[in-house]
């Protein structure tokens, strides 16, 4: 995860998942708006469900946008499993972030 120097920091959790690299291959590939950064953080980066965790992620990134993607997901037979775990899961991590 490399540091924006910029006015707008755009923090997109879930940043190593197939809809977060969509998007960095986008930022990377498209013509950049001036004083714009963009961090894709994974949960290698930051532990979402847990509020400190998440705090000190937002005290190194200090982002003025998110794009939250993060999701726990563990496959088809996985969530059929597992489904209620994944759900309560994913709500917390939502939960940390506002």
């Amino acid at each position: 995860m490399e540091l924006a120097n910029s006015d707008s920091v755009v923090l997109v959790t879930g940043g190593s998942g197939l809809v977060g690299k969509a998007i960095q291959y986008i930022v990377d590939h498209e013509e950049k708006r001036k004083n714009e950064g963009w961090i894709f953080a994974s949960s290698k980066d930051a532990d979402l469900t847990d509020l400190d965790s998440t705090r000190a992620l937002f005290l190194k990134v200090k982002p003025t946008h998110v794009v939250h993607l993060a999701a726990k997901v563990g496959g088809l037979f996985a969530n059929m499993k597992v489904s209620c775990y994944n759900k309560g899961e994913n709500q917390t991590s939502l939960n940390e972030m506002v």
